[in-house]
């Protein structure tokens, strides 16, 4: 099964969930739609790396990398600044903290912030020498691209930093 399927079987039990009302999960599905208005190891085997950037506190991030088995790190992104500096963080409408806190998730507590924010999901592949090589931003927090699509992007990378002429800088 690949990555979107789960997430879309999630979203399905979700949405049939007989705790969530169903007027809560319209109005979650209605907030999808409103924000798009507006193979680990074969990434590692390419020489690349896999990092999580979270606007979660530290301790519901370490709660999030466990209960999920993510193998790679996740950084904290205390607050939001990084979100905020690559125009992914967005506020969250009165109406969608309303449902959030009937959910029992008070993102003031699981962000340590003052404010009601998230980040859209967002994929870099930032090449060696810093310079981004490719970006994926999608406000539909549902979707995720599927990770066997980046490895053309680091096949070319790795091409591309092993042509002849070129040579990997030094330090002083």
């Amino acid at each position: 099964m690949s990555l979107q399927q789960e997430l879309d079987a999630l979203t399905a039990r979700i949405a049939a969930n007989e705790n969530v009302p169903r007027r809560v999960a319209a109005q979650l599905m209605a907030a999808i739609k409103e924000q798009i208005a507006s193979g680990k190891s074969d990434i590692g085997a390419r020489g690349a790396s896999i990092v999580a950037i979270s606007m979660q506190n530290e301790a519901y991030s370490c709660k999030t990398v466990a209960e999920n088995h993510l193998g790679f790190p996740s950084l904290i992104d205390a607050d939001g600044q990084v979100a905020a500096d690559f125009g992914l963080r967005y506020g969250v409408s009165a109406q969608m903290i309303e449902l959030h806190k009937e959910l029992g998730k008070d993102l003031q507590l699981i962000n340590g912030e003052a404010g009601w924010s998230l980040p859209m999901p967002a994929r870099y592949v930032i090449a060696r020498d810093g310079v981004v090589a490719y970006a994926e931003v999608n406000p539909d927090y549902t979707f995720r691209a599927e990770p066997r699509d980046l490895l053309p992007i680091l096949d070319q990378l790795a091409r591309s930093t092993s042509a002849p002429g070129r040579s990997c800088p030094t330090k002083p």
